[in-house]
């Protein structure tokens, strides 16, 4: 039996991925604690998982990247990198290197955002194996910085042109950051490599010691081709049990397709994809569902054949689609292509 430590960011789409694994984990006999927010916690007890309470909240606003602002939009990025790489996790190292004390890990699993138990992790010497719930973001010869969202280009300009870029975001952009993230652990005896890319994603697929990519190799750029830390495990998804029955939607889509439209946890401002989509297909010959996390959805004037639902077990409902509208968010884009459903980005 080993002691695994969970660590986690705080929010329901790294959470929700992490489940199964940390499930098979303490099926294998293991031992198992997470470290997360309390919110979490009525979830994790229906699978019998310790849970610590994390020290403090995070709270998350997902920048909109404004071209016409552009200076303004690279400051509130530059400020959100920031918080989510620095100043957020070095408040829970405290937390952390008790529960090292306490609980004495042999392993630590984290996601591949949680960089402080990363950290932590090397300075104690304990094996550390990362999730990776988002796109592999190492870097190679043909991509650009992680992030930017540039299609690989492996042509002689191609690789100049990625080289320019790397050179503008991480000597212009994101070297303070860096440098303020390297002072600021280092008061807490951790420190940070001086990398020339100055990138905190460099920083995760360097210093893991395992890489656990929830996807496949062939949804992924050339990135990981030589990097020997990598395994596929394929998408990892979970259904949150409901009391409320979907098998209506089965004589729904006996009648008319069925369209799934949701933006997902993080990128989830109604006006940029779902209220779009309402107001386009509602005189269509289909059945849209809406599921709109909680969001406020501002159309004065519903038509039939579209149903609004708050939060619902997403797999239930993906898994009778025709079609699946999405933003792109990780996960629920792995859960499209689990079940088989054609996506529209």
């Amino acid at each position: 039996m080993s002691r695994f430590l969970i660590t986690t960011m705080p929010m329901r789409g790294h959470i929700n991925p992490t489940i199964p694994i940390v499930d098979r984990i303490q099926k294998a006999g293991h031992k198992v604690l997470w470290y997360t927010d309390i919110k979490f916690q009525p979830t994790l007890n229906r699978f019998n998982i310790d849970i610590r309470e994390a020290k403090t909240q995070f709270p998350y606003e997902p920048v909109d990247f404004d071209l016409a602002n552009l200076s303004e939009s690279i400051y509130k990025i530059k400020q959100q990198v920031k918080y989510v790489f620095v100043d957020w996790p070095i408040c829970q190292i405290e937390d952390l290197e008790n529960i090292i004390k306490d609980f004495k890990p042999d392993i630590i699993f984290t996601d591949c955002i949680y960089i402080a138990s990363l950290l932590i992790a090397k300075k104690y010497n304990i094996p550390c194996a990362v999730f990776g719930l988002i796109p592999f973001p190492g870097k190679s010869k043909t991509t650009t910085h992680f992030g930017v969202g540039w299609t690989p280009k492996s042509s002689r300009i191609g690789k100049i042109r990625n080289k320019l870029v790397d050179a503008f975001i991480y000597s212009f952009i994101f070297k303070s950051t860096y440098t303020y993230g390297a002072m600021e652990y280092q008061k807490k005896g951790i420190f940070l490599p001086y990398y020339s890319s100055n990138s905190f994603f460099e920083l995760v697929t360097n210093y893991c010691d395992l890489y656990l990519q929830g996807s496949l190799p062939e949804l992924e750029y050339e990135s990981h081709r030589n990097n020997s830390k990598i395994t596929f495990i394929g998408p990892s998804t979970w259904d949150a049990p409901s009391e409320e029955n979907f098998d209506w939607l089965d004589e729904i889509k006996q009648k008319k397709p069925i369209v799934l439209v949701t933006q997902g946890t993080v990128n989830n401002n109604p006006k940029h994809l779902v209220e779009p989509c309402i107001k386009a297909l509602r005189k269509e010959e289909i059945h849209l569902i809406v599921i709109t996390g909680g969001q406020k959805i501002d159309i004065k004037k519903m038509s039939e054949n579209v149903t609004l639902i708050d939060r619902a077990p997403f797999g239930s409902i993906l898994s009778r689609a025709s079609i699946f509208v999405t933003n792109a968010g990780f996960g629920g884009v792995n859960s499209a292509l689990s079940n088989g459903v054609p996506l529209i980005i």
